[in-house]
């Protein structure tokens, strides 16, 4: 299993909690996820917290976590958006600043625009906070 981070604090963390919990089979790495990080195709699932809408280019990470994938192989996300639909959506405004200074997400990432680009079968499978937390699924074409 690979973690990757291109935060130094989150690598140092998630190194330590791999060597206090004795996981032999983990490697944190510190990498820019929109570059390669892993052999191609050699990843049967992969799991994005917080971290597409965090990229400078959301549609070129989802291009990497479809190309480190296995034909098959499934991604599961969680992560955030402006208020997707309903009155709340006048909030957009101030959301977008919160998730830009306080959460350093890209603005005009698409997370879910950016998946469907590369993978087949995605679902946004739940949702919390008026739709601004989500939890989506999707495979990589066989």
């Amino acid at each position: 299993m690979v973690g990757v981070d291109y935060s130094p604090k989150m690598v140092a963390k998630a190194r330590e909690r791999v060597e206090d919990r004795g996981w032999a089979n983990v490697d944190v790495v510190r990498a820019d996820a929109t570059r390669p990080v892993v052999t191609p195709e050699s990843v049967d699932a992969a799991v994005a917290t917080l971290a597409i809408s965090a990229m400078p280019d959301a549609r070129e990470a989802s291009a990497r976590l479809a190309d480190a994938l296995r034909p098959g192989g499934r991604v599961g996300v969680y992560d955030v958006r402006p208020v997707p639909n309903g009155p709340w959506r006048v909030c957009n405004p101030v959301v977008r600043l919160g998730f830009r200074y306080l959460a350093n997400r890209n603005p005009g990432a698409d997370v879910l625009g950016a998946l469907a680009g590369d993978f087949t079968g995605l679902a946004v499978v739940e949702t919390h906070l008026t739709g601004t937390n989500f939890v989506a699924t999707a495979r990589k074409p066989a």
